[in-house]
């Protein structure tokens, strides 16, 4: 094994620990912004918690539609 063989291994470590910890930085920001997005609504807009649960059901039902179709 060359030296250049051992630098392209590490290399893909590398980016393959780059490409997680991106994964779990866009976890954290759209956990953060639903949960930014049902502050405003029910304290906000007054929409009752069962009310964004329903919609939260509609709009589940319908990604399923979607896959479905697709």
């Amino acid at each position: 094994m060359t030296a250049e063989n051992e630098y392209r291994l590490g290399r893909r470590a590398f980016h393959r620990n780059q490409e997680e910890s991106i994964a779990v930085a866009l976890a954290i920001v759209a956990v953060i912004l639903l949960a930014g997005g049902s502050y405003i609504l029910v304290n906000r807009f007054h929409v009752r918690s069962l009310q964004l649960l329903e919609g939260c059901v509609y709009a589940f039902f319908a990604l399923i539609a979607g896959i479905a179709l697709a």
